[in-house]
Formats: C-alpha cells, structure tokens, sequence
C-alpha cells in the first residue's frame, strides 16, 4: 500500500501517528510527579481526572491520557492534545518537516519522571530522540547520556547528580532522616534492595506483599525518627 504524499501548504490537518509508534506508547501508574505537571490532572481528551496509582498512557511530552482515548486521537492526527508536541508518522514528507519542528521541543522531564523510567521506556526514549545508546550498559549511562544529549529539557533544576543514584548508595551508615527517602526517591530502587533496608533497620516486613506497601512503610519510619 502507498503511503498517501503529504501537502504542508495545502493540509491543515496532521498525518495519523504511525503504529508503531502508538504502540511503543508507555503504560505508567500516575504519581503525584505527573499529575502535578501543567496539563495532567485529567484526560484532555474524555476530561476523567487522573487518580493517583491508576493506570495511564505517556506521551514523549510528559502529558498522560487514557490508553483508549490517545489511541484513537493517535490514529487521527499525530499531535498531543495539550501542546500539540508530534509524534511519529508513517508520511515521509510530513517527518521531514516534524523532525525538524521537534527539535526545537524536546520533551520535557523533571529530575523525578526521568529517573523513574524504566530501562525499556529510556531506550525507546532515545530511538525517538535518536540519541546515540551504543556506549550505554545501564539505566545510569541511559540517564547521563539522553540529558547530555540536550534532546530533553529539564524541568526543575536540583542537582543533576539526584537522576543518578546508584541501588547501592544506601549503605551500612545511612540513617532513617533527612529527605532521601521520599516515595519518589524509593520507587527506582529494586524490591530486593528495600527488603535489605528494612532488615538493615530492624522493620518488619509483616504485612508488605508489594513493592508499594515496603515503600510506605519505610517512609512511615522516617516520618517517625524525625518526628
């Protein structure tokens, strides 16, 4: 089948994002991160308030949707229903133009949302973005690589080191104060990391089946030694 020509100076209208695009789309649990972001408190498209801990769908812009509902606004025309950021197309014209136009709006990220990507969400990140991951061997070299990249804007301007932490920088001196344990903060480190923190502290683990519930309950210890 021939892909259709795409008119710049005739067509009002944008090409439909490709499938395979759509289908790279991310599924994430809304966080309070993403609902806080301008645009995120519910569906652009359907306006159902995004709650927090449900399931949404991400675009590389950061706004979050219901999967049905971006899938079908997708298969229309390629755009955000926000900000209009573009995604992919099948149109050979049209891309080259899009690239172009995508350059100059690189997907925004707080410090938080990047570095709660998973592995797989920041390769397809960088397939987008066309950033080079061949010297990449970890999340950590995938984080340092898409923001030296420029290719992504930070939206907040802590210290870039805090995207960068290592599973392993809780070590034997680490005390239950100060703000390193945030739920955000707890949620990049593995399961089995957080079971040895809350052994290490003497917590126990009575009633924690998911990763969730050890989270709030190591937070819940923090919030009492400092209390």
């Amino acid at each position: 089948m021939t892909t259709p020509l795409y008119d710049e100076e005739s067509s009002t209208k944008r090409p439909p994002a490709s499938e395979r695009a759509i289908k790279r789309l991310a599924n994430v649990v809304v966080t309070d991160d993403m609902r806080n972001m301008d645009g995120n408190k519910m569906c652009a498209i359907c306006f159902e308030s995004h709650i927090l801990g449900s399931f949404a769908t991400r675009l590389p812009c950061q706004h979050i949707f219901c999967r049905d509902c971006i899938e079908q606004w997708l298969r229309k025309e390629c755009s955000c229903p926000h900000c209009r950021y573009e995604l992919p197309t099948s149109n050979p014209v049209f891309e080259a133009s899009r690239k172009k136009r995508m350059r100059a709006r690189p997907p925004r990220f707080t410090l938080g949302m990047l570095r709660l990507l998973r592995v797989g969400e920041l390769t397809r990140l960088c397939e987008t973005l066309e950033v080079d991951t061949r010297q990449c061997v970890d999340k950590n070299d995938l984080l340092r690589t898409l923001e030296n990249s420029r290719k992504i804007k930070i939206i907040d301007k802590r210290s870039t080191s805090a995207a960068f932490v290592d599973d392993d920088a809780f070590d034997e001196d680490e005390k239950i104060a100060g703000e390193r344990w945030t739920e955000e903060r707890l949620r990049g480190v593995r399961a089995k990391k957080l079971k040895l923190m809350m052994k290490k502290f003497h917590l126990s683990p009575r009633g924690c089946v998911t990763k969730s519930e050890i989270i709030r309950k190591l937070v819940e210890a923090q919030n009492n030694a400092l209390s």
